[in-house]
């Protein structure tokens, strides 16, 4: 995962609860820490299925984004175009150990996503990961910005 996801969680233990918080990381360093950048759309979700007793307990769903605009892309072996799906794999809503840090994204949410690849799949698990469509010019001007 990405490397702000591990250092910016914070664990507070308060008697039997423990609570969870994100630590603030700037937009520009998202969009600078980030490989892939799109415009678009949860287009469906692939729910897994409940895991069986005994099963391994981190299962993830697969949502499919509809690519609307290609805002960047760093990965050389990987080619984006509009009109593309790409997978977002985030904890599944049927997993039975649940977090307060799961990020799950719904069917039809749209806006600008800031994407890491790994194993063939996309992440988005930090808050910041998803931005409102009104971000997209600002986080243009920052991509323009950190390219020179």
């Amino acid at each position: 995962m990405k490397k702000h996801v591990a250092t910016g969680l914070a664990l507070v233990a308060m008697g039997a609860s423990v609570l969870a918080c994100w630590a603030l990381v700037p937009l520009d360093k998202l969009v600078e820490g980030n490989a892939v950048i799109v415009v678009g759309t949860v287009e469906s979700i692939d729910v897994a299925p409940a895991p069986k007793e005994g099963a391994k307990q981190s299962t993830f769903d697969v949502a499919q984004i509809r690519v609307a605009k290609v805002l960047k892309n760093t990965l050389a072996d990987v080619k984006i175009k509009v009109g593309d799906c790409l997978p977002l794999s985030m904890p599944s809503v049927n997993r039975r150990m649940r977090m307060s840090t799961d990020i799950q994204y719904k069917k039809g949410k749209s806006g600008v996503w800031l994407l890491e690849r790994k194993d063939g799949t996309y992440w988005a698990t930090y808050p910041g990961d998803y931005q409102a469509p009104e971000k997209e010019a600002e986080i243009a001007a920052l991509i323009e910005k950190q390219a020179k």
